[in-house]
């Protein structure tokens, strides 16, 4: 008797991720998906751990479940009063939205959708909210970016992508889609931009099958042998920006031209477009400098020196090792109340009244982050002397 192998468990994010579909998909790098495959990142970043719990947090408030500040999210990070206030927007908006258009269809959340049949094999992924209203024809999508860099909602390739799964999921086929519209709302409270925190898009069903076409072509140069690399905003967030030959050279090219002498007063028309390539130049440059320095901080992690740079851990943020009735406690000790409204943090009630020395006995101070730091000879000087 044959035993059938056991099945292969699917990736946990796919070779073409919708998230990534501004650097593969219409207008970005073929080669970027198997380029950074080739270099994984080996820790995630502080800000990307702390957005995921932010994620963690509106996902459980829209599930009816609650959150409070100081809970834990899955990924083993403290939920803070930030990520409470940050979500509210968002949260307020699905859930109205929800209220405007009840009984007509089903709110999800965080539902697993796929484009393997209409976009590639190698595409899908798990948007954060969606609800298709199958009356009235709308597809509201919702994305939540706890991040500082703007995202614009206007042809946001990862909604894009996400509406083609949502409509496959609900049984919608292409031949229908011109007959519903699409929302897609892009929810970014720490981004602090004229047009606030909730973005819009809104366009016709119609204009998906068009879209539908790009992702496809741009997934198949993408997955085609030797693909394309090619420069642009895009390689700011991509993991292997560090090693692109093609980023490395636009960069060296960049500085060489930066040397060359140019007139003090340019016409009008010219000095508008050297601006623009100017703040293009720039945009490339930073993507260079944030993929070395991400590569050299890995490197000092595994202990290499990195000339001309030192690796520092920033200070994180004075804790109690003590629970919030002990430090109340402590407080009463000296006729201090420390619960106003929660118990005080150990830099406050220094503030307060507590003696410091005291407050360093039953508090610590973790290290935070590791940065890289330009080699300052004077550090040095001022620590032997």
């Amino acid at each position: 008797m044959t035993v059938p192998p056991p099945p292969v468990a699917e990736p946990a994010h796919a070779f073409l991720a919708p998230s990534a579909a501004h650097r593969w998909g219409p207008g970005g790098c073929p080669a970027s998906p198997s380029f950074e495959a080739q270099y994984p990142e080996d820790q995630e970043s502080p800000e990307a751990i702390e957005g995921t719990a932010g994620h963690h947090v509106v996902s459980e408030a829209l599930s009816g479940r609650t959150v409070s500040i100081g809970d834990i999210a899955p990924n083993g990070h403290p939920i803070n009063r930030d990520m409470i206030d940050a979500g509210e927007d968002f949260i307020r908006d699905v859930l109205d939205t929800v209220s405007a258009h009840q009984g007509c269809g089903v709110l999800r959340i965080e539902h697993k959708v796929s484009m393997r049949t209409l976009v590639h094999e190698l595409n899908w992924g798990t948007p954060d909210a969606f609800f298709l209203d199958r009356v009235n024809r709308i597809l509201f999508i919702w994305d939540y970016k706890y991040g500082h860099r703007y995202v614009d909602a206007y042809e946001n390739w990862q909604c894009v992508d996400y509406s083609i799964g949502i409509f496959h999921l609900e049984g919608v086929p292409p031949e229908e889609w011109h007959l519903y519209r699409v929302v897609i709302t892009i929810a970014q409270p720490r981004n602090y931009h004229p047009d606030g925190p909730l973005r819009e898009w809104r366009f016709d069903g119609a204009k998906l099958l068009t879209y539908r076409a790009a992702l496809r072509e741009a997934a198949l140069k993408a997955t085609a042998p030797n693909p394309a690399m090619v420069t642009g905003e895009h390689c700011r967030d991509c993991n292997a920006r560090h090693a692109c030959p093609a980023l490395q050279r636009v960069a060296m090219w960049l500085v060489d031209l930066s040397r060359e002498g140019q007139p003090f007063e340019l016409p009008t028309a010219a000095l508008g477009l050297e601006l623009l390539i100017i703040e293009n130049a720039i945009k490339r440059l930073k993507a260079r400098a944030t993929g070395l320095e991400e590569d050299a901080l890995a490197r000092a992690r595994r202990g290499e020196n990195i000339p001309h740079w030192a690796a520092e851990y920033s200070k994180g943020r004075t804790r109690w090792t003590i629970d919030a009735g002990a430090v109340i406690c402590l407080g009463q000790n000296f006729g201090i109340d420390l619960a106003k409204p929660t118990s005080l943090t150990p830099l406050q009630s220094i503030k307060a009244g507590i003696p410091a020395d005291l407050v360093g006995q039953l508090s610590e101070t973790p290290s935070g982050a590791m940065t890289l730091v330009p080699f300052d000879d004077s550090k040095i000087a001022k620590r032997f002397s």
